[in-house]
C-alpha cells in the first residue's frame, strides 16, 4: 500500500510498480487523510509505503504488523533502518526508510531489501534490465575434487563483497538441504519465455547469501531436456538481470551440452586434483581442445583459469605438478582437512583464512 501526502508522486510510484510488477505484487494507493481516518484497511497489508509525515499522525496498534517504510525526502542510506521517535512510533520496530526521489528499479529493490530485514520468508532483487550479470563456469574433467566447494565458495565471497550471486547447476545434485523440489516445474515450462517462475521459484540462502533453485523431482528430468533448450534457459537466467554473478557447477563430462552451456560462460574456472589419475585426465581434455578447437566451448576452455584444488589431499614430495597447455596452475587452493567430512554452505563459512585468501584471489582473476 501506497501513501504519501505527494498524490502526484504516489500516483507515478504506483503506476510504475503495477506496470512494471504487477504479477508479483498487488498495489493499492490511498491517501494520508484517507488512511489516518481508516487504520482498519492495514490489516492485510504487508508493506506500506508512506510519507514521514502521515506515518507520524497515523497510529496503526494492534491492527498493522507488516513492514513501514518511510518516503523520505532528504537522503537516508539506501535500505537502511531508521526508528521514528519513542513518542511517534506506531509503526515500530519494523520501520525502514529510502530517499523518495529515486528510479523505480531502485526504489523497488530498497524496499525488497528493507522488507527481508523483517521477513521470515525469502525476498528476492528484483530484475534489472540493465544490469550485466558476470558469468563463471567451474568445470573439471575429474570427479570428486571439490568442485561444488569451490562453485559455493565463490558464490560466498560475491555475496560478501555485496553482489547478488545465484548457484546454479544442471546436475540434478544439490548442496542446499531443501525438502522441496520445485525445478521441475521449470523444466515442464521451459518452452515459456516469460521470466516470472524463475524469479517466484527463486530461494535465498539467508546466512551465505546465495541464490539458488531446489532440485528437480529426479535429477533424470535433465536428461530428458535437449542440449539446445538446457542452453536456452541458462540464456534466459543469465538475461533476468536478476543477478551480479552467476556460478556454474558443471557435470564432468566431456560433451555437446557442456560445451554449449561453457560457450555462455564469461570465464570458465577449470579444476584439476593433484594425482596422477587427475593429470591423465587434464592431458585427455587438452588433446580434445585441439581436435575440436573451432567449437565455442572448446575456445573458452582452452582460455580457462587453471586451478589446483588440494583442498582433500597435499602434494607428496617431489610429485609433478599438473599443467594445460604448457601452463602450470594460476592458482592453488590450500588443502582443508575438515572438508573431507563436510559439504555444505555453513560448513564453509568457517574454514582457514589461507582457504578464503585462495577463493578471493581466484575470484579477482575471474571477475577480469
Amino acid at each position: 500500500m501506497i501513501a504519501d501526502s505527494d498524490c502526484e508522486y504516489a500516483a507515478k510510484l504506483t503506476e510504475f510498480l503495477i506496470s512494471r510488477y504487477s504479477s508479483r505484487f498487488s498495489v493499492t494507493k490511498v491517501t494520508s487523510a484517507y488512511l489516518e481516518q481508516n487504520v482498519s484497511v492495514l490489516r492485510d497489508v504487508q508493506v506500506l509505503l508512506v510519507d514521514r509525515k502521515t506515518a507520524e499522525k497515523v497510529r496503526s496498534d494492534n491492527v498493522f504488523s507488516g513492514v513501514t517504510i518511510i518516503l523520505d525526502d532528504e537522503k537516508t542510506i539506501p535500505g537502511g533502518v531508521k526508528e521514528l521517535p519513542p513518542e511517534k512510533a506506531g509503526f515500530a520496530p519494523k520501520t525502514g526508510s529510502l530517499f523518495k526521489y529515486q528510479d523505480g528499479e531502485t526504489i523497488i529493490n530498497s524496499v525488497l531489501d528493507i522488507y527481508s530485514q523483517f521477513s521470515e520468508m525469502p525476498v528476492f532483487a528484483a530484475a534489472n534490465n540493465n544490469r550485466q550479470s558476470r558469468v563463471i563456469g567451474v568445470y573439471s574433467p575429474c570427479g570428486g575434487i571439490g568442485k561444488s566447494t569451490v562453485a559455493l565458495a565463490l558464490c560466498m565471497q560475491g555475496a560478501k563483497r555485496g553482489l547478488k550471486p545465484l548457484y546454479l547447476n544442471f546436475m540434478g545434485w544439490g548442496v542446499f538441504n531443501d525438502s522441496e523440489r520445485n525445478f521441475s516445474r521449470i523444466l515442464l515450462a521451459i518452452d515459456n519465455t516469460d521470466n516470472s517462475l524463475l524469479e517466484a521459484l527463486l530461494r535465498k540462502d539467508k546466512a551465505s547469501g546465495i541464490y539458488y533453485y531446489t532440485l528437480p523431482d529426479s535429477c533424470l528430468e535433465f536428461g530428458e531436456i535437449s542440449d539446445e533448450k538446457t542452453a536456452c534457459l541458462f540464456k534466459r537466467i543469465i538475461d533476468s538481470g536478476l543477478y551480479d554473478v552467476i556460478v556454474l557447477d558443471m557435470s564432468n563430462e566431456f560433451n555437446d551440452r557442456n560445451l554449449s552451456l561453457i560457450s555462455l560462460c564469461d570465464r570458465i574456472c577449470l579444476l584439476t586434483g593433484n594425482d596422477a589419475l587427475s593429470r591423465f585426465k587434464v592431458e585427455r581434455l587438452e588433446n580434445e581442445i585441439k581436435v575440436l578447437e573451432i567449437n565455442k566451448g572448446v575456445q573458452k576452455l582452452s582460455e580457462s583459469i587453471f586451478v589446483v584444488n588440494r583442498i582433500y589431499g597435499n602434494f607428496s614430495a617431489g610429485e609433478k605438478r599438473p599443467v594445460f597447455f604448457g601452463n602450470e596452475a594460476a592458482e592453488e587452493i590450500p588443502f582443508c582437512p575438515v572438508l573431507r567430512e563436510t559439504a555444505g554452505p555453513d560448513d564453509l563459512a568457517n574454514l582457514s583464512s589461507d582457504f578464503y585468501a585462495a577463493i578471493s584471489r581466484l575470484f579477482n582473476r575471474l571477475l577480469q
